[in-house]
C-alpha cells in the first residue's frame, strides 16, 4: 500500500487482495505502521515484497497480538483460502452476520477461560487444604496434639488464607493482615502445642504469624493482679444473652509460685500485689496466687475471675475479697449460691467472720447472707480433700469407736493388700501398696477415694463371710464405715441424670431419700470417738512416776476434726440448696454436685502448670503471662477427657469361617515348618502345660481365686459378646444359671455386669494356672512370637476335649468346629492380655512406692523454689 499526494491510501497493483478483520482502531494502526515500514523497506531495498503473509493473532480475549510480516524473496506464490475470498464478496447483511458470529465465539472463548481458570484456582486450594490437612495429621501422629484438637482444628481449617498469605509474602516485604477466622486457628493451635504451631508455621514458609505476634494479640487483655474486669465483661455478656438468670458457685484456692524477683525493662514482677500495685521496695516475694474461679450450675461454663500475689493470707483478707467478688458478681447478672475451698485453717476463720457458725455442731450455720441482697450464701469444703482428711486420720490413729463400740481399724486395709499381694489377683478393687504407704503421693485424691470405696468394703465382706478368714473376722464396722464414706463422696460427685444410685445428682424424686441418709450420717458422725492417750508425772512416795491415761472422746471435738468437721458443713449446706433450688423457687431440675467441687479450679492450676512446659512451677510473671493466655480461650471445650477409643478388632466373622481357622491356627505350626529359637523359654514349664488337662480336676484353685477369675472371666464374656456377631456363640460365653464363682460378681452387681458359663471360666482357669507357673519360674513374655506359643499351647488342649464349646448349633453345621476353635481361642487370648497386663502394673507399682520425687517435688513449689 502507498499514500497519494491528496492523502488516501492505495493498493499496489502487484499487491494479493487478503481477508483483514476491522477488530479495532488499534489494529488498524498497526496495519498502517506495518504498511509503512514495509513502504520504506521495499524502496530502500529496491525488492518486491508482497503482502501476503501477514497473519494475526488474536487471544481469548479478543486482544490482537504479534502481527508480523515476513518478507519472501522467492517467487512462490501465498495459498489463500476460500473462505477468504468468498467473505470478500459478501453483502453487508452477511458481513454484519459473520461479524456477529465472530464476537459471540469470542465471548464464548472468553468465558471458557475464565471457567476454566477458575476450576484451577479451586483445584489449587482443595490440593492446598488437604495439604494441611496431611500436616496437621503428621502432627497428631508425632504426638503433638490429640485426636480431638486434631478434629477441631480440622473442622476450622483456612487454607485459602494461608495460601494467600503465602503468595504475599513471596511476592515482597508486605505487611499481612490476619483474618478473626485466621487469628483463632493460630490461637488455637499454639495454645493447645505450641511445638505442633512452629511445626505448621515451618511447613508452610513462616506465613503463619511469628510467636511473637500472638503475643500481642494477647496483649488486649489485663493479666495484672486484681479483679479480671474483662472476666466480668464476658460473664456480663452471657448473662444478658441467657434465657434465664445464670446460678453459680463461687470457687477459690491458692496456688503455689516460685519466689523470684525479675526485671522486665520496666518494673520489677515477683513482689506481693493484691490488685493496686506494689508502691514499695520492702514488700516481700510472692509465694502463691489466690485465685477465684466462677463455675455455672445451670449451664456450661467456667471462667476465671482474677487473683491475687500474696505470701499469706489471713481469714479477716479472705472474708473481704470473698466479699468484694460476690458484689461483683451480682452486679453483672448472676446468682452465686455457693462457696468452696479446701480445708485449710484461714478458710475456717474466713467463714466465722462471714457469720457462719461452725464450732458448736448443735447450732451449726454454714451460710451467710449475700452482700448485695437477702438471698443466703452456702460454704462447701471440697468433697476431695474431705476423703484425704478422713484416710489421713484413720491411718495415723490407726482405730475409731463407733456408736455401737465397735472398732474401725486400718488395719483390716492392710490385711487385705497383703492377702491380694500373696495370691497375686485383687478381689475386684484398685487397693494396692500406694494406697497404703500413700505420703509419697499425699496430694493424689484417687488414693483416697479408691480406698474407701465400694470394692473395698466388698473385698472385706468377702473375707469375712465367704472365705472365713480369721484375720477379717471383726471387719464389719470397718465395712459399713468405707461404705458410708463410699456414699457420701457419690453423693457429692454426680454429674449426670444417667447415673445410677447415690451417684444420681439430687431431684425432685430422690431427694428424700438422700436426705435421710444424710441425716444417718450426720449421727454417726457425731457420734464416732476417737481413742485419746494422755500422761502426766506425779510425784508418789517421794519417786516420780508417770501415769497414762486413756479414753475416747467425740472425734469433731478433737485436733482431727477438720474432715469429719467438712462432712457435716456440706450436708447442712446441701440440704439448704436443695430446699432453696429445687423446692422453693424451682431454678433446678437436678443439683450436679460435682459443680460445686474445686476440681475445676485444679484443672486450671494444671492447665497453667502445663503451660509451662518442663517448668511446672511459675514464677510470678510466668503466671500472668499463662493466666492472660488461657483467659483468652475461654470459648474452647474442654478436651480432656477419659474417655479412650476402643479397638475395633473383628474376632469371629460367620461369613468367613475358613478365614477365621487360618487365622487362628496357621501362624501357630512352627514344629511343621519353622523353629524359633525364642520359643525355648517355656521349656521350664513345658510338662507343666502338657498336663494342663489334667490340672482342671485338681481342687488347685482355691475360693479366693475362683471368685477373682469368675469376676474376670465375666469380664471376658462381657468384652466379647460386644464384639462377636454370631448369635450361637454369644449364648455359650454367657450364663443364666447362677454358680459359686459367680460370688464376687453378685456382690459387685448393679444391673451392667456379665455372668460367665462353665466352659468360659474353665477357660480362665487354664489360663491362671499356666500364667502362675509362667511367673513362678520368673519367664518374661518378650515378643509377639512367644504370646502367640503361650496362647497356642492352652488352646490345643481344649480342641474337642472337656466339652469346652461342644455342639455349637448354627444354621449351617459346617462352621460349628470352626468357631468353636475361634471362640476357645479368643477367650484365651483376652485373660491372659488382661493377666500379664495387670502383673506388669503390679511390678511397677512396687517399684514406684518408694519414690520420693513427687513428695520433694511438692515441698520445693511449696517452700517457693
Amino acid at each position: 500500500m502507498y499514500n497519494t499526494k491528496g492523502g488516501y491510501r492505495r493498493i499496489k497493483k502487484n499487491a494479493t487482495p487478503k481477508k483483514i478483520h476491522l477488530v479495532n482502531s488499534e489494529w488498524c494502526q498497526g496495519m498502517e505502521a506495518l504498511g509503512s515500514s514495509i513502504d520504506s523497506q521495499s524502496t530502500t531495498l529496491g525488492l518486491n515484497i508482497e503482502l501476503c503473509n501477514i497473519e494475526e493473532e488474536v487471544d481469548a480475549a479478543g486482544i490482537v497480538g504479534d502481527i508480523s510480516a515476513k518478507d519472501d524473496v522467492s517467487n512462490h506464490q501465498p495459498e489463500i483460502r476460500d473462505s477468504e475470498l468468498e467473505s470478500i464478496f459478501d453483502t453487508p447483511k452477511r458481513n454484519k452476520l459473520r461479524q456477529q458470529a465472530r464476537k459471540y465465539k469470542l465471548c464464548y472463548q472468553i468465558h471458557t477461560r475464565k471457567i476454566k481458570t477458575l476450576n484451577q484456582k479451586i483445584k489449587r486450594l482443595k490440593k492446598k487444604n488437604a495439604s494441611l490437612k496431611t500436616v496437621l495429621k503428621d502432627i497428631k501422629d508425632k504426638n503433638y496434639i490429640d485426636t480431638d484438637v486434631f478434629n477441631m482444628l480440622g473442622e476450622n481449617i483456612v487454607a485459602a488464607e494461608i495460601c494467600h498469605n503465602i503468595n504475599k509474602k513471596n511476592g515482597g516485604k508486605k505487611k499481612i493482615k490476619y483474618s478473626s477466622a485466621m487469628k483463632k486457628f493460630c490461637l488455637t493451635l499454639n495454645f493447645y502445642s505450641p511445638k505442633a504451631y512452629e511445626y505448621v508455621r515451618q511447613t508452610f514458609q513462616t506465613c503463619l504469624p511469628h510467636t511473637k505476634t500472638l503475643a500481642k494479640w494477647y496483649a488486649h487483655i489485663n493479666g495484672e493482679p486484681g479483679f479480671t474486669e474483662e472476666a466480668f465483661s464476658a460473664v456480663r455478656q452471657k448473662a444478658e444473652t441467657s434465657e434465664y438468670r445464670p446460678v453459680c458457685a463461687l470457687v477459690f484456692d491458692e496456688m503455689a509460685l516460685r519466689q523470684q524477683k525479675i526485671w522486665d525493662g520496666k518494673k520489677y514482677h515477683g513482689l506481693v500485689d493484691m490488685g493496686t500495685g506494689t508502691t514499695s521496695d520492702s514488700v516481700a516475694l510472692a509465694s502463691q496466687a489466690f485465685v477465684f474461679l466462677l463455675v455455672a450450675i445451670n449451664q456450661r461454663w467456667k471462667i476465671p475471675l482474677g487473683y491475687f500475689l500474696t505470701n499469706s493470707l489471713s481469714g479477716t483478707q479472705k472474708a473481704n475479697l470473698i466479699k468484694m467478688c460476690l458484689i461483683k458478681c451480682f452486679e453483672v447478672g448472676v446468682d452465686v449460691v455457693s462457696i468452696t475451698f479446701d480445708g485449710h485453717a484461714t478458710n475456717f476463720a474466713a467463714m466465722e467472720l462471714l457469720d457462719c457458725n461452725v464450732k458448736d455442731v448443735s447450732v451449726m450455720k454454714t451460710t451467710f447472707k449475700h452482700p448485695s441482697n437477702d438471698t443466703e450464701v452456702a460454704c462447701f469444703l471440697d468433697p476431695c480433700h474431705v476423703m484425704k482428711l478422713v484416710r489421713n486420720q484413720l491411718q495415723s490413729n490407726k482405730q475409731f469407736l463407733d456408736i455401737n463400740g465397735d472398732i474401725i481399724k486400718w488395719d483390716y486395709l492392710t490385711e487385705l493388700n497383703t492377702l491380694q499381694n500373696n495370691e497375686g489377683l485383687h478381689l475386684a478393687n484398685k487397693l494396692s501398696k500406694k494406697h497404703i504407704e500413700y505420703k509419697n503421693q499425699i496430694m493424689k485424691v484417687k488414693l483416697a477415694t479408691q480406698l474407701l470405696s465400694r470394692s473395698v468394703a466388698t473385698a472385706l465382706k468377702i473375707c469375712r463371710e465367704d472365705l472365713n478368714l480369721n484375720q477379717f473376722k471383726q471387719s464389719k464396722p470397718t465395712e459399713h464405715f468405707i461404705q458410708l464414706m463410699n456414699d457420701y463422696f457419690d453423693i457429692y460427685n454426680s454429674r449426670g441424670m444417667r447415673e445410677f444410685g447415690y451417684k444420681k445428682p439430687i431431684n425432685i424424686r430422690n431427694k428424700d431419700d438422700i436426705i435421710t441418709f444424710l441425716d444417718d450420717l450426720t449421727k454417726y458422725i457425731v457420734d464416732l470417738k476417737l481413742k485419746i492417750s494422755t500422761k502426766r508425772s506425779v510425784m508418789k512416795d517421794g519417786k516420780k512416776t508417770v501415769l497414762f491415761t486413756r479414753f475416747y472422746k467425740p472425734i469433731i471435738e478433737t485436733k482431727c476434726k477438720s474432715g469429719f468437721l467438712g462432712i457435716l458443713i456440706n450436708i447442712k449446706s446441701i440440704k439448704h440448696l436443695v430446699q432453696r433450688l429445687i423446692e422453693n423457687e424451682n431454678r433446678l431440675i437436678y443439683l450436679p454436685t460435682y459443680k460445686l467441687s474445686q476440681d475445676h479450679l485444679e484443672i486450671f492450676f494444671g492447665s497453667i502448670r502445663m503451660h509451662g512446659g518442663h517448668n511446672d512451677n511459675p514464677n510470678v510473671k510466668q503466671f500472668k503471662g499463662i493466666y492472660r493466655k488461657l483467659l483468652t480461650h475461654l470459648e474452647l471445650k474442654c478436651l480432656t477427657g477419659n474417655c479412650v477409643p476402643l479397638e475395633n478388632i473383628a474376632i469371629l466373622n460367620c461369613s468367613s469361617a475358613i478365614q477365621i481357622i487360618n487365622s487362628t491356627s496357621a501362624s501357630y505350626r512352627h514344629e511343621e515348618h519353622y523353629e524359633d529359637p525364642t520359643l525355648n523359654f517355656l521349656k521350664p514349664i513345658e510338662n507343666d502345660v502338657g498336663d494342663l488337662a489334667s490340672y482342671l480336676d485338681v481342687p488347685d484353685i482355691n475360693d479366693f481365686r475362683k471368685y477373682v477369675i469368675g469376676y474376670i472371666a465375666g469380664g471376658v464374656a462381657h468384652y466379647l459378646s460386644k464384639k462377636i456377631k454370631c448369635e450361637p456363640c454369644m449364648s455359650r460365653l454367657l450364663s443364666s444359671e447362677r454358680h459359686d464363682f459367680h460370688k464376687l460378681i453378685t456382690l459387685r452387681d448393679k444391673g451392667g455386669l456379665s455372668f460367665p458359663s462353665s466352659d468360659t471360666y474353665n477357660i480362665c482357669c487354664a489360663c491362671e494356672l499356666v500364667i502362675r507357673k509362667i511367673v513362678k519360674e520368673g519367664i518374661t513374655i518378650v515378643s509377639v512370637n512367644q504370646h502367640n506359643y503361650v496362647l497356642s499351647q492352652i488352646l490345643k488342649r481344649f480342641i474337642g476335649k472337656k466339652g469346652i464349646f461342644l455342639n455349637l448349633e448354627h444354621e449351617h453345621n459346617v462352621y460349628g468346629i470352626e468357631h468353636q476353635t475361634s471362640l476357645i481361642r479368643s477367650v484365651i487370648s483376652k485373660y491372659i492380655n488382661i493377666r500379664f497386663h495387670h502383673i506388669a502394673k503390679q511390678e511397677s507399682l512396687l517399684k514406684s512406692c518408694d519414690s520420693k520425687r513427687q513428695t520433694y517435688k511438692k515441698l520445693t513449689q511449696h517452700k517457693g523454689h
